[in-house]
């Protein structure tokens, strides 16, 4: 199983899907064994020692999903509205690349 792997599923457009997968090809191997904060203060238990940061993505990607699957969210970003359908496959994308690029960015690494 590729990182990322069930997330990505979630994003139905292949051109957004396609992108983002060509940024997580150039995860560095720490971001897997990374915890999400270094103090514990601001994230759960959960998301603290080595591969926090992973399961703290995943976690937020399926958050949001659980969200938009509940009843009064459906017929919103279920409809035949393109502009909607794709707002949803962006932000899935963004999420799964956002913690990333946050942590190489302020460590002041280019990778791509």
């Amino acid at each position: 199983m590729i990182p990322f792997e069930k997330e990505l599923e979630l994003i139905h457009n292949d051109q957004i899907r396609n992108t983002t997968s060509k940024i997580l090809c150039h995860m560095p191997a720490w971001f897997m064994k990374e915890g999400a904060s270094s103090t514990g203060k601001y994230h759960p238990q959960y998301a603290q020692g080595e591969g926090g940061l992973y399961r703290h993505t995943c976690a937020a990607v399926k958050i949001f999903a659980d969200l938009i699957e509940l009843e009064q969210n459906k017929d919103i970003y279920w409809t035949r509205d393109w502009v909607l359908q794709h707002l949803y496959y962006m932000i899935c994308a963004s999420m799964v690349t956002m913690i990333l690029l946050q942590n190489i960015l302020s460590l002041n690494i280019l990778f791509l």
